[in-house]
């Protein structure tokens, strides 16, 4: 095991046996790996900050060399994006955004670009909530950076007149058929939108 030390984002949090959690981290240095947090479910735990869903943070952990299955060790707050558990259509594009990212993306592969996408659209998301901006508009734009940066066409043209002409919805449908084309498989947070 290697100690390792990378900012990174928590896309997925599931239990795992009696007291623990297992992470599903995207750091930016690495990329994608499973991290298992001893001792995560506890009212006592110290990384209990670091370890809900969306937080950004700088992540300490011990990782195999070529593996991506690693054990947290510490990590270091950098922003929370805890009002996007307040408004529930942005939790939900922010859930979104989580799991594309983790379905399109495989195990340690460093991406800085869709890092920095990624974390854009919390941001966005958690400053729509000011601004009475639209998280479906925000999800439309993270789609359309996402696919043009992994290389599956750049669709920035047509969303943008999608969006300055046309309704929401038809802007969202568009994305969504778009995205359809490379997921191997229908997001489990699939929501009817709009």
């Amino acid at each position: 095991m290697e100690s390792l030390l990378s900012r990174g984002l928590v896309l997925r949090r599931v239990r795992h046996l009696d007291n623990d959690l297992r992470l599903t981290l995207f750091l930016r240095d690495v990329g994608k790996v499973l991290a298992i947090s001893k001792g995560g479910q506890r009212m006592a735990s110290k990384l209990k900050a670091v370890q809900q869903p969306f937080v950004e943070a700088d992540f300490h952990l011990f990782l195999p060399p070529h593996g991506v299955h690693g054990r947290l060790a510490s990590g270091r707050l950098i922003s929370s994006h805890e009002r996007l558990s307040s408004h529930l259509d942005a939790f939900q594009m922010a859930c979104r955004c989580a799991e594309t990212v983790e379905m399109l993306l495989p195990f340690r592969a460093p991406s800085p670009e869709v890092y920095d996408i990624l974390r854009q659209s919390f941001q966005a998301l958690q400053g729509s909530l000011n601004l009475e901006l639209s998280p479906h508009r925000q999800w439309v734009l993270f789609v359309v950076r996402l696919l043009k940066v992994l290389g599956h066409g750049d669709m920035s043209d047509q969303a943008s007149e999608l969006l300055s002409r046309a309704p929401l919805d038809q802007c969202v449908t568009f994305v969504e058929g778009e995205l359809s084309r490379v997921l191997p498989w229908r997001l489990k947070s699939d929501v009817e939108v709009v």
